[in-house]
C-alpha cells in the first residue's frame, strides 16, 4: 500500500477512534445509571422481602405468595426476557436449554423481545402474553398485573423470570413464592441489622401489611430483573467497544510504523542520491584539474 493510501486509512481510523471513544463514554454513563437504579431497586425488594419474612413469622401467615404450592400443582408461569443481540454471540442458548429441560406441559409463558417470542413459537410453548421489547410502555405494571391475575387462580406453583445475568445461578429465578428467591441475587451487603418495624404499621391488620409489602416486593423485584437484563447488555456493549478500540489502536500503530519506515527509506534514498551527486561532481572537478 502506497503512502497516500496509508494516510487515508489512518485518517479513517482516527475518525473511527474518536467516534468510538464518544460511544464508550456514553456506555459508561449508561452502565453507571443502570447500576445505580439496580442497587436502589434491589435494596427495596430486599427490604420488602425481609419485612414479609419478619411479619409473616410473627403471625404465622399462610399467604399464598409466601410458601411452596408444589403439593397441589407443578405448573409454573415463566417470564423470558431477551434483549437485541448486537454485542454477544448467542447469549441466550444456555437459558433456553434450561427452560426446555425444566418446563412442564402445563407451564405458560410471557415472552419479551424478538428472540424470546421466536423461541416460544419454535418450541410451541403456551404463551400468555408477548411484548416486543423491554421498552414497552408500563411494562412492569403490566407484568405485575398478569402475575397476580395468573397466580391468584391457584393453578401455578411458581413464577420464574429468565434474564441474561451472572447473578442467577440456576439460569432462572423464582420470584414467587417469596421464600424461593435465590440468595445469590442479593449480590451486595444488604442491611443485616435487626428489623425495627413500628407496630402501628403492622397491627391491627397484619395481613394487609403483608399484602402491601408483597405488592411492593413484586414491583421492585421485577424492575430489578429488567434492569439487570439491560445492565448485562450494556456491559457487553462496552466490552465490544473496548475490543474494537484496541484493534483500531493496533491498526493505527501498524500504519504509523509503516509510514515511518517509508519516510525513513525516502530519507535514505535522498542521502544516497546526494552522496552520488557529490561523488559525481567531485569526479568532474578532479577531471577538470
Amino acid at each position: 500500500m502506497d503512502q497516500k493510501k496509508l494516510k487515508q486509512k489512518l485518517n479513517v481510523l482516527n475518525s473511527s477512534q474518536m467516534v468510538l471513544e464518544v460511544e464508550k463514554s456514553l456506555s459508561l454513563l449508561t452502565i453507571f445509571k443502570l447500576s445505580k437504579a439496580l442497587n436502589i431497586n434491589m435494596h427495596r425488594a430486599y427490604r420488602n422481602k425481609r419485612n414479609i419474612d419478619y411479619v409473616s413469622g410473627l403471625i404465622n401467615s399462610t399467604h399464598d405468595y409466601l410458601y411452596d404450592r408444589t403439593l397441589t400443582t407443578k405448573a409454573s408461569l415463566w417470564i423470558y426476557v431477551t434483549e437485541v443481540e448486537k454485542y454477544e454471540v448467542d447469549a441466550y442458548t444456555r437459558y433456553e436449554k434450561v427452560i426446555l429441560k425444566r418446563k412442564t406441559n402445563d407451564d405458560i409463558f410471557i415472552t419479551i423481545g424478538t428472540r424470546a417470542n421466536n423461541f416460544a413459537k419454535t418450541n410451541n410453548l403456551k404463551t400468555l402474553q408477548t411484548f416486543e421489547s423491554t421498552e414497552d410502555q408500563n411494562l412492569v405494571l403490566k407484568l405485575i398485573s398478569i402475575i397476580k391475575t395468573t397466580y391468584n387462580t391457584g393453578q401455578y406453583s411458581s413464577v420464574r423470570m429468565v434474564v441474561n445475568s451472572n447473578k442467577i445461578h440456576d439460569r432462572y429465578m423464582s420470584i414467587v413464592p417469596v421464600n424461593q428467591v435465590q440468595a445469590s441475587f442479593w449480590s451486595y451487603d444488604g442491611d443485616q441489622n435487626q428489623l425495627k418495624i413500628d407496630k402501628k404499621f403492622i397491627y391491627p391488620n397484619a395481613d394487609s401489611f403483608i399484602e402491601n409489602e408483597i405488592n411492593n416486593y413484586l414491583m421492585y423485584i421485577v424492575q430489578s430483573l429488567l434492569i439487570e437484563s439491560s445492565f448485562y447488555t450494556a456491559k457487553n456493549k462496552l466490552v465490544s467497544e473496548n475490543k474494537l478500540l484496541n484493534k483500531i489502536e493496533d491498526d493505527i500503530f501498524t500504519i504509523k510504523r509503516k509510514l515511518a519506515r517509508i519516510k525513513s527509506e525516502k530519507q535514505i534514498e535522498e542521502i544516497v542520491m546526494l552522496a552520488k551527486n557529490k561523488s559525481f561532481m567531485q569526479a568532474i572537478e578532479d577531471k577538470n584539474e
